[in-house]
């Protein structure tokens, strides 16, 4: 995972395919492509730490998912930001570690937000998971917005189905329900380590659960603010229609006491 911050015409041009570049603190990173067509170039580049590299390209196995149904979800406040996937992107490439250069496959889900940036705020947190079933090959994308000051909570969602159906979910369609807790012994926030996912419209009943308790990142926006944030790789099991399921998600948590 990494941000910046800065002017977008500096970073990413408004043309397809897309097209972005970077270098920092002796880190280079490159993306370019579209439509779930892909290329991604990181390398580390600083005398203490080189001969690390990775160089991925991705083929889309699934059809876009425009969230919301249409490509814009609503998160409360008059905020209406633009979120769109390819939650199945099969891909190849290599990864180079200790100058030693390995080829490596897998699947990856690829996720862009724009005009989100009014949610990021001190008085709003979020729980969001991004879910791939093994068997049936299908997707849940699932956040509850939480009001740090108010108590008030906005669900969102998508489901996409193994034929590719696209159904937007919203208010008591889905629950989420945390099961036991870590607490960071850097930041002392406590944050869900397990999750109940129900989704009864359409035959879920999961548990996610993180591979590693410790996945928290600590990004400094501002000088003054600092957005201590969970985001981890997780495993799923469960049910779907009463048979035994698995999977894979990626979750994201923000702005835990």
């Amino acid at each position: 995972y990494d941000y910046k911050l800065g002017k977008l015409p500096r970073l990413l041009t408004d043309s397809l395919p897309l097209r972005l570049r970077d270098s920092k603190d002796g880190q280079v990173w490159k993306f370019d492509g579209q439509e779930g067509k892909y290329q991604f170039e990181a390398a580390l580049t600083g005398k203490n730490n080189a001969g690390y590299a990775l160089n991925l390209s991705t083929t889309p196995t699934k059809p876009v998912l425009l969230h919301g149904g249409t490509g814009y979800e609503n998160y409360g406040q008059g905020i209406v930001a633009g979120y769109y996937s390819y939650p199945r992107l099969a891909t190849s490439g290599t990864l180079t570690v200790g100058g030693k250069t390995h080829q490596v496959a897998g699947e990856l889900w690829y996720d862009r937000q724009w005009n989100c940036t009014s949610i990021v705020s001190k008085g709003v947190g979020w729980d969001w998971l991004s879910i791939q079933l093994d068997q049936p090959r299908e997707e849940l994308m699932l956040n509850t917005l939480h009001n740090t000051e108010t108590g008030q909570e906005l669900n969102n969602g998508s489901f996409f189905s193994a034929s590719n159906e696209n159904v937007h979910l919203t208010g008591t369609d889905f629950k989420l329900t945390p099961l036991t807790y870590w607490t960071s012994p850097k930041s002392k926030r406590k944050y869900p380590a397990k999750w109940h996912v129900q989704v009864p419209s359409k035959g879920y009943d999961l548990v996610v659960e993180p591979l590693v308790p410790n996945q928290e990142l600590a990004l400094r926006f501002f000088h003054a603010f600092t957005m201590y944030y969970w985001e981890g790789m997780c495993k799923v099991t469960g049910t779907h229609n009463g048979q035994p399921v698995t999977g894979k998600a990626y979750v994201e948590i923000t702005n835990r006491p």
